[in-house]
């Protein structure tokens, strides 16, 4: 009984640690939950930044309106001063986000 109840042990403590390198070595930012009415709303990644614990990496992509065209997103319109919910896994830290208005390639608002 103690032979088992100690290989138990070591396994769950085996499982933990093996979760928690594996979180230290991820290269890429959470992806976020969007929501609006209700509705889940399609994301694509496009550039970023992201500083991990033992390496930090940037990825540039298209602009989004190419994104939104290469995987096919259908954009969805919303009357001003309405709610989206930007949500993820783990609260991001203050200050790290920011949003962009793309009106084409080459025009931004931000």
């Amino acid at each position: 009984m103690k032979k088992a109840l100690i290989t138990l042990v070591v396994l769950v403590v085996s499982g933990v640690g093996i979760f928690f390198v594996i979180g230290l070595f991820n290269n890429n930012p959470p992806s976020p939950t969007i929501t609006f009415n209700e509705k889940k709303l399609e994301v694509a990644r496009g550039s970023y930044c992201w500083d991990g614990l033992f390496n930090s990496i940037c990825a540039d992509t298209i602009t989004p309106p190419r994104l939104i065209e290469y995987h096919e997103i259908k954009p969805v319109t919303v009357l001003p001063e309405s709610e989206i919910k930007i949500e993820f896994e783990k609260e991001p830290n203050a200050n790290t986000l920011g949003v962009n208005r793309w009106l084409n390639d080459n025009e931004v608002v931000r």
